[in-house]
C-alpha cells in the first residue's frame, strides 16, 4: 500500500526543526542517527512527517520523559 504525501505543512525540514527545538543542525542529525528520529530523504535532503514527529515524541514521553541532555554540539 502506497503512502500519500501530504501537503507541503505536513513535511518538516531540518532548519524547522532547529527553530521549534532551539538546537543546532548537528544535533538533529544526531537524533536521526542515535535515538532513531524518522525521517525520509528526498536526493540529498531529509524530511520529516509532522505526525511522525509528535508520535516520536509521545513515545519518549510515554516510556522515560523528555530525553534532553542539553548538548547542542
Amino acid at each position: 500500500m502506497a503512502t500519500a504525501i501530504h501537503g507541503d505543512g505536513d513535511m518538516l525540514t531540518i532548519d524547522d526543526l532547529c527553530r521549534r527545538f532551539r538546537c543546532t543542525r548537528y544535533k538533529i542529525y544526531r537524533m536521526m542517527r542515535e535515538d532513531n528520529l524518522p525521517f525520509v530523504q528526498f536526493g540529498g535532503r531529509r524530511l520529516i512527517r509532522r505526525d511522525s514527529l509528535e508520535a516520536w515524541i509521545d513515545a519518549r514521553e510515554s516510556n522515560n520523559g523528555v530525553e534532553a541532555d542539553g548538548d547542542d554540539e
